[in-house]
């Protein structure tokens, strides 16, 4: 059995106290394709919980694969956006994965009186073509006092200049982190915010540590837990294990840090590799050799290195074309 931590357990309870009311929320509000009540499971519950509630700041869920995660989400959004004067971002790594989420907010605008009668279209939308085309990129609902509840999607880059108190980052882990670092800024200036990291474990810098983060509430949803909710069946687990990604697909499990990525790119250098090289103090023997290449012109730089047997050290790094200075710290260089 997993040992948690304290904190983490606690957590976890204080999400269990609300499954039944948000399992209720959503059965009252929502409809599935088939017209009937909404069921979500115990899992769906949670994250449900974790967005309408805004229970934590800070959150990292992985799922398996076709759990159900956008819809989900979108229901929790649309029922927290309908009910206090919020703006929320869903994020991606493309408009195109945000807007799945998005697509299902605006499916389930029309389940019921209370979400329809907010919902404020632009001039010269229908509520027929708001229904059937589902391609909105923001969307606003009226709510006492004049107040604004409002939802709007963006790719990771597209993030610059927008900022919003309450962030979903879809498929986190597809995206990089510098991109991930312009998501995270658009919660720069609210002190009350809330981030909310899903996806399949792909092997990313900023998600892998999110996932250790003790700061982030941590949940994980994986095949076992498909079966126990019977939203996935051993037959399809046993067909999927003949593939490759298994582990990190089904199992949520992050990939071995010199493995193959979703792109099937394998690194030369594991982040282990490179952090063990990274020394700050070393002492050179055997080979003593210096390499330099002198920038033509543009952007590029100047390098010297000096090469001994057991490491190479960066000594001059500059964007300098002119060949006799570069040639002067050379000269400096050898008779160090």
């Amino acid at each position: 059995m997993e040992n948690k931590p304290v904190l983490q357990l606690k957590r976890e309870l204080r999400v269990e106290t609300f499954r039944q009311s948000s399992f209720d929320t959503a059965h009252q509000m929502f409809k599935d394709d088939e017209g009937k009540p909404m069921e979500l499971t115990d899992n769906q519950c949670d994250i449900f919980t974790i967005i309408y509630h805004k229970l934590f700041n800070r959150n990292h869920i992985k799922t398996f694969t076709r759990f159900g995660k956008s819809l989900t989400v979108g229901l929790a959004v649309l029922a927290r956006i309908s009910t206090y004067p919020e703006k929320w971002c869903i994020a991606s790594g493309n408009k195109e994965q945000a807007g799945i989420i998005m697509s299902y907010i605006i499916q389930h605008i029309f389940d019921n009186e209370y979400t329809m009668k907010k919902f404020v279209p632009d001039k010269g939308d229908t509520m027929e073509a708001i229904r059937r085309y589902k391609n909105k990129n923001r969307l606003n609902f009226l709510l006492t006092n004049g107040l604004l509840g409002e939802v709007f999607i963006t790719n990771a880059k597209g993030a610059m200049g927008f900022g919003a108190p309450n962030v979903v980052l879809d498929e986190a882990a597809l995206i990089s982190d510098d991109e991930e670092a312009l998501v995270f800024r658009m919660l720069g200036d609210q002190l009350d915010n809330f981030y909310f990291k899903i996806g399949n474990p792909w092997e990313s810098g900023h998600f892998r540590e999110t996932d250790e983060d003790p700061n982030y509430f941590n949940m994980t949803v994986n095949w076992k837990e498909g079966i126990r909710e019977e939203r996935i069946t051993m037959e399809q687990v046993q067909e999927a294990k003949r593939r490759p990604f298994f582990d990190v697909m089904y199992e949520c499990k992050f990939p071995p840090r010199d493995a193959m990525d979703d792109k099937a790119w394998i690194p030369l250098l594991t982040r282990d590799d490179i952090d063990r090289a990274l020394i700050d103090e070393i002492t050179g023997f055997g080979l003593n050799k210096l390499g330099v290449d002198v920038a033509g012109e543009g952007r590029n730089f100047s390098v010297i290195i000096q090469r001994f047997t057991n490491f190479a050290r960066l000594l001059y790094k500059k964007n300098e074309p002119d060949t006799m200075a570069v040639g002067e710290v050379l000269i400096n260089a050898k008779h160090k």
